[in-house]
């Protein structure tokens, strides 16, 4: 006889199943695609390389380990200055990154993140697949299995979330939210503990965790419209809505300061328009966990969950009215992906740079709590069921499982086309879906009747084809992006080459850039790969590209005149070497540089009402007025560039002007912001006595050694011109006569918040720090408070016979936030509380009934 097993350890059990599994499924990806830790390739691309590693060095060994310059809300380690709470926030949120990051040896940072991967991968099965046992505790065995597997290793987390790892945090947060839902439709909810589910999701990642939240909630009007009377219903949702904004309440000391840093920068310049959802229906592939090259919006779990999608419709233990609006909600949510403004919603009201795709895991989850419910009980006893005693296989349901199959297939056949980001073959691909719908059906209908031997070795059978699939997929993948294994396979399989070219040309043709095909894995030698490691996402003083310290930042750089050039969104790069006198940085003609903190006695005027906004600022750093000059420029082709908006390819465009002997030439425009609009490319066709730069810089021309200099400037077509395309010149006798009036300190002491400069003589005029003004920072004079201000973005404060000055950085809204907290903290303890203190009193008050 049978013992049946305690609640508590079956929920360990599958927890731990799925759990495991998704590990060794991420693990064995890595090992046939040659990934670290198993090959050559260590996979850093994008924001894991650009971002995650750099700052999680930088974290290790500059701010945990106590340089002076860093503190637990500033660093003078990232670039110019910066709070580095929300810098925390986005890339040390959670309990899983900081922990693993502080217990993994400093030296081993990819491989704690590895490690923070998989954790977050497992965590991600375990808790859907607790999810999935308390909406139908029926739906056992392989199946549940596969599907909860395969919502943690989709082609998302390949794609997109193991190279932006905090993103990887909402996958278990999705089944948490969920049940935070369900938890607030009991009459006796526990409010902390589904508030801090919320909290927990948003301390993790705020961005993701808003798309998690959104899906949540329509799951909790979902089970609203389609169980509960209107009262109950308008009850449960409010509810939860009051429960997750408690949750979010919760994290105001790090969101409030996160969120002021955002909107203090420059925005994201917008899009006129964003990709649809389209190939991604035809993403049907064969395996949950099967995981592409290409970026394609990763919609699909696996057949199985798609099917048991397909066939939800039918189910008997449903009501209708549960089913139509479950139908409904879905049919929103898909139908989201197909609209710009939809989109936005979705990505925080934020325009979805990269890859627009990355809430789709949102999709995801729901796919796999709908083939849950589809998935009958026997028992009759669900809790969303409508209390029918079912005794039968559904044949409506095997039915549409059986036909889904061929459906498919047939809708292969037609549209292969849409299909084209996929590395198995047409024939491989059909059979495998008519093999497994034909599988499951029988598993349906065999589930219904005393066969347990023959379930078993059905089930066993499946798992034997599931891992042949998988292998069969791998391997191919593999053996395309593998150079060393090519030539070997090529005895057996002499098309391979053609393979891997045609599947190049395919996704090429998709968009996807030659050099992330992957089939070269040594990121050092391969001069496409190397393009993954240049000087993108670069700034000043820092070595790492950062959302939060772009905002922070962007203010004050684009005012100060850096451009993006080479490709590099955020790149901002010095325009000329005045600039990099002007950010303390040595420049290459030997210029002096600025001290970190100076004074100004003289009031700065500008001299050149025709002078660009940026150069203005930068005069005035400079403290020379007549820093720049803009003579009447001449252009060969004038009409080309007012009647066109971008340049044609192998058009040569000659600019004129008079510059004096001596004096730097260079070229800019009028609008500097997040994405510049100059061209990529140039190169100067014609010297005409100008020493050409060496730098590169599109800017910065040559030094004029004539009267009269005439260049010519070849620019590639690659990217939208500017009409206010200009030229002038820059005199560094000027700038040299400028900063010898400013005064430097006698000494300076630079620590994490604040900043302290002492002058040999009482100074007067106006005091500035090189560091962005943002909010939170003030100063004194003699240890009286002075008002501060902005000068070309650089925190500035005027003082008068003044020898201390000291300026502090104290975070924004910290304290608020932390009032916040402990205001929803306190609300959230509270129901649970008065219930407590009820139950008490009653049991009290029924102690002292006398006894009859």
């Amino acid at each position: 006889m049978r013992v049946k097993a305690h609640p508590i350890n079956r929920k360990v059990s599958i927890f731990a199943a799925s759990a495991l599994c998704a590990a060794l499924v991420h693990l064995t990806v890595r090992l046939l695609v040659g990934i670290y830790p198993f090959g050559t390739y260590s996979g850093g691309v994008h924001d894991f390389v650009y971002q995650y590693l750099p700052f999680y060095s930088r974290f290790r060994d500059q701010i945990l380990q106590g340089s002076g310059l860093s503190g637990l809300t500033f660093s003078w380690n990232l670039g110019l200055g910066v709070s580095s709470v929300p810098d925390y926030a986005t890339y040390l949120g959670g309990p899983i990154t900081p922990l693993v990051l502080l217990l993994v040896p400093r030296h081993q940072i990819i491989a704690a993140l590895l490690i923070s991967i998989l954790l977050k991968v497992a965590l991600a099965a375990g808790f859907m697949r607790l999810l999935m046992n308390y909406l139908r505790p029926d739906f056992t065995g392989i199946i549940p299995l596969i599907v909860s597997v395969g919502y943690a290793c989709s082609s998302w987390v390949f794609e997109l979330g193991q190279i932006i790892p905090q993103w990887l945090d909402v996958l278990y947060g999705i089944p948490l939210l969920f049940f935070a839902a369900l938890e607030m439709r009991k009459s006796n909810s526990r409010w902390i503990l589904a508030g801090g589910a919320v909290a927990l999701v948003w301390w993790a990642n705020y961005y993701v965790a808003f798309m998690a939240s959104v899906l949540a909630g329509l799951f909790s009007i979902t089970l609203a419209l389609g169980l509960d009377d209107f009262k109950q219903g308008l009850k449960n949702v409010a509810r939860f809505v009051a429960v997750g904004v408690l949750g979010v309440a919760a994290t105001a000391p790090i969101l409030l300061p996160t969120i002021s840093a955002l909107f203090q920068g420059v925005g994201y310049w917008p899009l006129d328009r964003l990709r649809v959802f389209g190939k991604s229906v035809a993403g049907v592939r064969t395996l949950p966990f099967t995981a592409t090259i290409a970026y394609e919006p990763p919609l699909y779990t696996g057949l199985v969950a798609l099917t048991l999608f397909a066939a939800f419709f039918f189910t008997r233990d449903l009501a209708w009215r549960f089913k139509i609006v479950w139908l409904v909600t879905s049919a929103v949510l898909f139908l989201s992906v197909t609209n710009m403004e939809t989109q936005m919603a979705w990505n925080l009201f934020q325009t979805p740079h990269g890859t627009p795709y990355r809430w789709v895991f949102v999709i995801t989850a729901w796919m796999v709590v709908t083939a849950t419910l589809a998935w009958e009980s026997k028992s009759g006893s669900e809790r969303f069921g409508n209390g029918r005693q079912l005794d039968g296989p559904n044949w409506f349901q095997i039915v549409t499982v059986a036909l889904f199959g061929p459906a498919v297939a047939l809708f292969l056949l037609r549209r292969w086309n849409l299909v084209g980001f996929t590395t198995a073959g047409l024939v491989v691909i059909i059979a495998y879906t008519l093999l497994l719908c034909a599988l499951l059906a029988v598993i349906m209908v065999a589930r219904w009747y005393p066969m347990r031997n023959t379930a078993l070795l059905i089930g066993r059978a499946t798992t034997a084809l599931l891992l042949i699939a998988a292998c069969f997929e791998y391997v191919g993948t593999g053996v395309l992006v593998n150079k060393d294994r090519i030539p070997l396979l090529q005895k057996v399989n002499t098309t391979l080459e053609a393979d891997r070219l045609e599947l190049s040309e395919r996704l090429t043709t998709n968009v996807w850039p030659t050099n992330r095909l992957g089939w070269t894995h040594d990121d050092s030698t391969d001069p496409d790969a190397s393009r993954n490691f240049s000087a993108r996402y670069i700034y000043p003083g820092t070595d790492y590209y950062s959302t939060t310290v772009t905002s922070q930042y962007a203010q004050a750089i684009a005012t100060l005149g850096m451009v993006t050039t080479n490709e590099a969104r955020f790149s901002w790069l010095p325009e000329d070497s005045i600039l990099k006198g002007v950010l303390s940085v040595a420049s290459p003609n030997g210029l002096p540089t600025l001290p970190m903190a100076r004074v100004y006695p003289d009031q700065f005027t500008p001299n050149n009402s025709a002078m660009p906004t940026e150069y203005e600022s930068r005069s005035s750093l400079s403290n020379a007025p007549n820093l720049y000059h803009f003579e009447p420029v001449s252009v060969k082709n004038a009409a080309t560039l007012a009647e066109e908006t971008e340049l044609r390819e192998g058009e040569t465009y000659l600019f004129s002007t008079s510059c004096k002997p001596g004096t730097t030439v260079f070229a800019g425009v009028h609008n500097y912001d997040r994405h510049s609009s100059m061209p990529t490319g140039y190169k100067i066709e014609e010297a005409n006595g100008i020493a050409a730069s060496s730098d590169g810089l599109l800017g910065e021309m040559g030094r004029a050694t004539e009267a009269t200099q005439s260049f010519t400037l070849h620019m590639t077509a690659d990217r939208t011109l500017n009409q206010n395309l200009f030229v002038g010149c820059a005199d560094i006798d000027a700038y040299l006569r400028g900063t010898e009036k400013i005064v430097g300190p006698s000494g300076l002491v630079i620590q994490a918040e604040k900043v302290t400069a002492t002058f040999a003589q009482p100074v007067s005029g106006e005091f500035v720090l090189a560091t962005p003004a943002v909010d939170g920072w003030s100063c004194s004079a003699d240890n009286k408070p002075i008002p501060v201000s902005s000068r070309a973005g650089l925190l500035s404060a005027a003082v008068s016979d003044a020898t201390t000055i000291q300026c502090g950085f104290t975070l924004p809204l910290f304290k608020a936030g932390i009032g916040i907290a402990t205001l929803a903290l306190l609300l959230l303890f509270t129901p649970n509380l008065v219930a407590r203190l009820r139950r008490r009193q009653t049991h009290s008050a029924e102690g002292d009934q006398p006894a009859t």
